[in-house]
């Protein structure tokens, strides 16, 4: 059964950095899925529109259900990246076939599912697809991800995507576009800081959560890995904090390497599924 959806794109990423350049699978969709798959990926299904042109293979090797996989005639997206030494970035994306939000292809079967998240897009997208499952029967929870390009040229929507979400992903530069120094919309809301680490935020509280010094090699999609695990993890109980400081983990051991498929993302995620398991067993065998 399908518990936990992701709404989001996926193509290719041409990723350049001073570290070099290289092509991976990509799209917020691709590296929202990869951290969700932290658990129990047969449970995480990807609601996404490819192109007959793109390679599934990657998406199969993540385990997931991909019924909501639309495949359609025309390109894939296609996302070019210049990360810089001083640690800006530059964004040119391609939706190809995903321009356009299509509700069609959403399977019936994932209706049930607890929690929904959509990944950065446009606003007009993001809104739709709020609308659209805040209409669908039962109750689900549902989790936005702001990006600083959509913050500049649509601000006024990327506002109203964070205020009607029941939790959400921006990071500092995001924040300041969109609200400056006055209050959050009174939502969680997940605050990624880079190589500051993130922090929690909920009535008022702040929770902040540190990260090591690593060497970034590429930043892209650190803060999809970030969400899907600490989604994948709040989905398994885990508290808020906690989930965070294991997404922060896994957030910083992919910096270290291009695309989200790399051995040590692979690996830290590896050893946060033991931990967690681990110490669920632990408290199992206390009560």
């Amino acid at each position: 059964m399908v518990d936990l959806l992701i709404v989001g794109h996926v193509g290719t990423n041409d990723e350049t950095s001073p570290h070099g350049r290289k092509l991976s699978p990509g799209g917020a969709g691709y590296g929202s899925a990869r951290g969700a798959t932290l658990l129990a990926p047969e449970q995480v299904g990807l609601v996404s529109a490819l192109g007959l042109d793109y390679d599934l293979e990657p998406l199969r090797k993540l385990g997931i259900d991909t019924r909501g996989v639309a495949l359609l005639n025309g390109p894939s997206a296609r996302f070019r990246i210049i990360q810089y030494a001083d640690g800006r970035r530059s964004v040119d994306a391609d939706l190809g076939v995903a321009s356009q939000v299509t509700l069609s292809s959403f399977p019936m079967e994932y209706r049930n599912a607890r929690h929904a998240h959509i990944c950065t897009a446009p606003p007009s997208q993001q809104l739709q697809w709020l609308e659209f499952l805040r209409g669908l029967p039962g109750r689900r929870t549902i989790s936005v991800d702001a990006f600083e390009l959509y913050a500049k040229t649509d601000p006024e929507r990327s506002r109203v995507v964070v205020a009607e979400s029941d939790l959400a992903f921006m990071n500092d530069e995001e924040r300041q576009i969109l609200f400056g120094a006055g209050p959050l919309p009174d939502v969680p809301i997940v605050v990624k800081h880079g190589p500051r680490g993130a922090s929690y935020v909920e009535d008022g509280q702040v929770c902040p959560v540190a990260t090591c010094r690593v060497t970034a090699v590429d930043t892209t999609h650190a803060g999809e890995i970030l969400a899907g695990v600490f989604l994948a993890l709040r989905m398994a109980a885990v508290d808020a904090v906690t989930a965070l400081q294991y997404a922060v983990r896994a957030a910083t051991a992919k910096v270290t390497q291009f695309g989200v498929d790399g051995d040590r993302l692979l690996e830290s995620l590896s050893q946060i599924r033991a931990e967690v398991r681990a110490e669920a067993i632990s408290c199992s065998n206390t009560e």
